[in-house]
């Protein structure tokens, strides 16, 4: 569960509104700890690690509901695929009305 979301955290520093800015470790743990929220574990997946790349706004939505996996060959692994739809679910579910940042 926690692989995804950390790698969602990065992203954010990465792109968007906060492409400047640099969050603190305080400011990551408290992304961290509301995309996990909403993050339930696909069954099959526990030892399965990917990255995800998406882009909030201002108001810490994301971008174009754009959540997308990098870093990885685009085969078609059924823990791979359970596990990014689920992260993808949550970031997107979690980050609705946007996350506090």
């Amino acid at each position: 569960m926690m692989k995804v979301v950390a790698a969602a955290f990065v992203a954010v520093v990465a792109s968007g509104a906060f492409a400047q800015e640099r969050m603190t470790e305080d400011e990551k743990m408290a992304f961290w700890e509301q995309v996990a929220a909403c993050y339930a574990v696909p069954e099959g997946t526990f030892d399965t690690t990917i990255t995800v790349r998406f882009e909030l706004d201002r108001e810490g939505r994301v971008v174009g509901d754009l959540v997308e996996r990098i870093g990885m060959p685009t085969v078609a692994d059924s823990a791979v695929r359970n596990m990014y739809e689920a992260a993808r679910a949550a970031i997107l579910r979690c980050g609705r009305r946007g996350y506090e940042l």
